[in-house]
C-alpha cells in the first residue's frame, strides 16, 4: 500500500489563517492577564504579610496559576469541542460551559474567594497568621490548586453529563 499523493503534501494555510490565529493568540494572552497580573515583582515573597488588613486588595498583586492552567486546559477543550462530533463535542460543550462559568465566576469574586481562602490557610493549614517570607509563596499555591481541584472536576463532571444526555436524548439518525 502506497499512501496518497495528497497525504504526502502538507497542507498550506493562507496569510488570512495566520492573521486570524495570531489574532486570537493574542486575544487570549490578553484575557491571561486578569489573571496573570504584570506588576509582580521577584521579591514577592519578602513582604510583611501580617500586616495586610481586611481591607486591603490581594488578588492583583498575585498570580492564580490554578485558573492560569485551567484557562490553558479550556483553550484545548475549545479546539477539541471545534474538531469533533456527536457525543464526544457534547462532552467538551459541557466542559466549555462551566469550566469558562467558574473561570469567571472565580476572577468575578477573586476578593472574597482569596481572603476566605487565606483565613482557612492560616487557621488549619499554617496554624499561625501569614508573616514569614515563603508563608506567602505557599499561600499561592494553595490558592491556586484550590481553584483547580474545584474547576477542574466540575468541568469534567459537566462534560460527562452534557455526553450522557446527548446519548440518551440524540435525534434518530437517518440512514
Amino acid at each position: 500500500m502506497s499512501p496518497s499523493s495528497e497525504s504526502i503534501h502538507p497542507q498550506r494555510h493562507s496569510l488570512a489563517w495566520a492573521m486570524a490565529l495570531i489574532a486570537v493568540i493574542g486575544a487570549k494572552l490578553a484575557a491571561l492577564r486578569s489573571i496573570l497580573p504584570l506588576q509582580i515583582s521577584i521579591f514577592w515573597t519578602s513582604y510583611p504579610w501580617s500586616v495586610l488588613r481586611e481591607g486591603e486588595f490581594l488578588p492583583p498583586r498575585f498570580p492564580n496559576l490554578g485558573l492560569a492552567t485551567m484557562v490553558l486546559v479550556l483553550e484545548f477543550g475549545l479546539f477539541r469541542l471545534v474538531t469533533r462530533r456527536g457525543g464526544r463535542r457534547a462532552f467538551w460543550a459541557g466542559f466549555e460551559i462551566v469550566g469558562w462559568a467558574g473561570v469567571i465566576t472565580c476572577s468575578v469574586f477573586a476578593r472574597n474567594l482569596w481572603w476566605q481562602f487565606r483565613a482557612l490557610f492560616e487557621g488549619s493549614i499554617l496554624g499561625r497568621e501569614i508573616g514569614r517570607p515563603l508563608d506567602m509563596g505557599r499561600f499561592v499555591l494553595f490558592v491556586s490548586g484550590l481553584h483547580l481541584l474545584a474547576l477542574l472536576p466540575a468541568a469534567l463532571f459537566a462534560g460527562m453529563l452534557a455526553r450522557l444526555v446527548w446519548h440518551r436524548y440524540r435525534p434518530p439518525s437517518r440512514q
